[in-house]
């Protein structure tokens, strides 16, 4: 048929347009329906076996009122279109409508030659109030389609819209059943839609072999459920390359630019770009979720919604890639080089919208999945994960080399992995920005061997900001933190490391933190656990306005710190003390090894090299081959050593130095101590070490400088082999050695052999407690001549 006008008189009951029980040609041939509606329902062309052929030609005008439309039925027919158009089709109150219906039957050879093919087919939105409108419906074996636009539904009812759904009949794995859509848009729903209803771009199901290149797929508007720009279901090898996919905009529920679900074989995505679209509940720009397949995701965009987008005020929550359940059969994941962008959604930063991004979201997988050299930025949002990583346990996997960047928010992680085992965290790049609330750098919680190796974090400065650096919680002893680097600037508070119950290894990590603004500043946290730390280099910058310094902070648990150095900045002012080493509580064993340890500066508070108290008993406390350095304070007090409370506990300490630091200078006046022990019950054996008691300016008082004190009840000392330098006081006289343990409760026991003292001039030692009388010889110490010596032999003076 040539350039012919196919029309039928409208009436009610099943009509036919055009009838082909064989094959059937159309060159320019319009396809006409009327506006009168009638009941039944309407065919424009029906073809019952056979071919049909159809060019330059339109189906327009095919309206029923509640019995169902079809542009094109093909039964048992290949159908092959070009150049065509499909317009103004509908059913008014509540049937479906299909523009093209494409059903295959017979053999599997002859379901393969029943093909589909649509070249430059133009499909314009059809109506419906309560039904489904679907611009394609195929039952096929093969389905081609070129350089078409492809619409479902744009009608101001309830009803739904597909562009496309395409399914093979599924009777034959092995039969190679191919989708190949180039160059071409389907969209599911057009803006002038209701307020219910899905919409669906494309849909694929059972496909043995999916082709995707150059293409356009939009959800579209959508009133209700989950609406998908593509989505494919049980398909084999899906390969998908410089295609959109877009769950579109206004849309009032959930949204999904791309969904794959249980898919074996393979699994390609490279060039494509993902969009959310505008939510008002969960969005993801590509959700992969269940298979066997090998699934490589590489060098595509991601877009978590855009401005013109958001049409209400609301919160939703954006996954830019989403990666779940894949099975222990599938070969590996592979996330790489994608560029993932969100912009600024958070009402505590003056907006009327909030929402909640994750960039490449990883759960479940009981396959590898590497996550290599992805660009992920973030506007100011409310609780976000630049890559969250869940239970992925079965076998190893690696997140390597990212770059992430955050405008800060509610709580901002940068790398977030729960409950992991086996995961390589290497070579990422973390910047967290934003004026307030809590930034997490890289956080690790359960799971074990975990390797975070050779990161970059740094937290910009923010008034309002809680920064964290690492923090770890219930990792085991096989989880490794090495060589990161942590920098944090100024903030409300920080802490470089953070921990939880922390049980991992920490080795070489770099910490820098910048000053804090009214609260505390931690260059490590731990609370709980028994974690190891060697050779790490911690720094505080310090605070300004209120809050104390903790270069290493323990409360409720015991460590094992070697070779670190640690150093906890100055504070500013206020009176708020500083640390270098902060003990608290610690009801396990201590062991602190070679580690160098600077108690910071103060300009009206205290500062401590090492500071211990804890209510814990029985608890043993080992230090060897330490540097501690008790800091500077402007007008108060400095201690190289600190021992406050520790009932029935031990102190071994060998072979440390021990600087009391300096106190008082521009024009105040401070004390330093070397050592400091106060009046609890303990055991303590101090062996080889050098001990200074600082320098300090406290006018011409005896004790503005002391190299070792003892003070307090039951004690059992042995004080053998140190050096002991009573200090510098700049207008009066050191002393060395202060035991005023008498002086409370029951009488300590202090044993004093072959101990160097000097720098303290004729002044040594009280006789006994309160009395101001010095010991100024040291055959008198030797005779144990003070009241609460137990034993004393080989001790002498003079500067070595």
């Amino acid at each position: 048929l040539i350039g012919l006008d196919l029309m039928h008189t409208p009436d009610n009951g099943t009509q036919y347009y055009a009838y082909s029980s064989g094959d059937l040609k159309l060159y320019s041939v319009n396809v006409k329906g009327y506006a009168e509606q009638r009941n039944g329902t309407k065919y424009g062309i029906y073809l019952n076996g056979g071919t049909l052929f159809m060019s330059r030609s339109t189906v327009s005008g095919i309206y029923a009122i509640n019995g169902g439309v079809y542009g094109v039925y093909g039964s048992g027919a290949k159908v092959e279109i070009e150049r065509s158009t499909f317009r103004d089709n509908g059913d008014e109150l509540g049937s479906n409508v299909y523009q093209i219906f494409h059903d295959v039957s017979g053999t599997d050879e002859e379901k393969i030659q029943q093909g589909l093919i649509l070249d430059r087919v133009t499909i314009e939105p059809a109506r419906t109030f309560n039904g489904v409108v679907y611009g394609i419906w195929a039952y096929a074996r093969r389905v081609t389609i070129t350089n078409s636009i492809i619409t479902g539904i744009d009608y101001p009812g309830d009803g739904g819209g597909y562009g496309a759904y395409l399914q093979d009949d599924m009777s034959c794995n092995t039969c190679g059943g191919l989708v190949d859509i180039r160059d071409s848009s389907f969209t599911g729903a057009g803006s002038n839609r209701g307020t219910s209803g899905s919409a669906t771009g494309l849909y694929l199901r059972y496909w043995q072999n999916v082709q995707l290149e150059g293409n356009t797929f939009v959800a579209g508007l959508s009133g209700s459920g989950t609406s998908y720009g593509a989505r494919s279901v049980y398909s084999r090898y899906v390969t998908a390359m410089g295609n959109t996919f877009s769950a579109g905009q206004q849309i009032a529920s959930s949204g999904r630019g791309l969904d794959v679900y249980d898919t074996d074989g393979r699994l390609d995505l490279y060039n494509n770009a993902f969009d959310t679209g505008s939510l008002n509940n969960t969005g993801y720009g590509l959700y992969v979720n269940t298979g066997d397949a090998l699934v490589e995701i590489t060098h595509n965009t991601v877009s978590l919604g855009t401005w013109a987008d958001i049409n209400n005020d609301t919160s939703w929550t954006a996954y830019g890639i989403a990666v779940r359940n894949m099975s222990t059969m599938s070969p590996g994941v592979t996330i790489a080089n994608n560029s993932i962008r969100g912009f600024d959604a958070w009402t505590g930063a003056g907006l009327a919208y909030s929402a909640d991004y994750y960039g490449i979201y990883l759960s479940n997988n009981g396959t590898t999945a590497e996550t290599r050299s992805n660009s992920i930025v973030f506007g100011v949002s409310r609780n976000t994960y630049g890559i969250y990583s869940n239970n992925n346990t079965t076998r190893p996997g690696q997140v390597v080399e990212n770059v992430i960047r955050t405008g800060g928010g509610s709580r901002v992680y940068g790398i977030y992995s729960n409950s992991d085992d086996d995961l390589t965290v290497s070579g990422n790049r973390i910047t967290q920005g934003g004026p307030e609330n809590e930034l997490y750098g890289i956080t690790v919680l359960w799971g074990s061997g975990q390797s975070v190796l050779g990161n970059t974090i740094v937290i910009e400065g923010g008034d309002g900001v809680y920064a964290y650096g690492l923090l770890e919680s219930y990792a085991d002893t096989t989880t490794l933190f090495r060589g990161n680097t942590v920098q944090i600037g100024d903030n409300y508070s920080a802490s470089g490391i953070r921990l939880w119950c922390g049980y991992a290894r920490y080795e070489t990590n770099n910490i820098s933190l910048g000053q804090t603004r009214g609260s505390s500043a931690y260059g490590v946290y731990n609370q709980c656990g028994d974690a190891t730390f060697r050779g790490n280099n911690i720094e505080i910058g310090g605070s300004n306005g209120g809050g104390n310094i903790f270069g290493f902070y323990i409360v409720n648990d015991g460590l094992t710190l070697i070779d670190n150095q640690i150093s906890a900045g100055g504070v500013q002012n206020s009176s708020s003390a500083s640390y270098g080493l902060y003990v608290a509580s610690a009801d396990d064993d201590l062991w602190i090894e070679g580690n160098t340890i600077n108690g910071g500066e103060t300009e009206n508070g205290d500062s401590y090299g090492v500071f211990y108290y804890s209510d814990a008993s029985g608890v043993n406390i080992v230090f060897v081959n330490n540097r501690i350095d008790g800091g500077q304070s402007r007008s108060k007090r400095t201690y190289g050593f600190y021992m406050g409370r520790a009932f029935d506990s031990n102190l071994v300490m060998i072979n440390n130095f021990i600087h009391g630091g300096r106190a008082g200078y521009d024009g105040y006046s401070g004390r330093t101590w070397g050592m400091y022990f106060d009046e609890e019950e303990i055991d303590v054996y101090l062996g080889a070490n050098s001990i200074y008691g600082g320098d300090a300016d406290y006018g011409s008082s005896n004790e503005g400088a002391i190299g070792l004190y003892f003070r307090g009840s039951d004690y059992g000392f042995v004080v053998t082999n140190n050096i002991i330098h009573a200090g510098s006081n700049l207008d009066g006289s050191p002393i060395a050695v202060v035991d005023d343990s008498q002086g409370v409760g029951t009488m300590g026991s202090t044993d004093f052999y072959n101990n160097l003292l000097f720098g303290a001039g004729t002044f040594h030692m009280y006789r006994d407690a309160g009395s101001a009388t010095f010991i100024d010889s040291i055959a008198t110490i030797n005779a144990c001549g003070w009241d609460a010596c137990g034993n004393a032999s080989g001790n002498i003076e003079g500067d070595p």
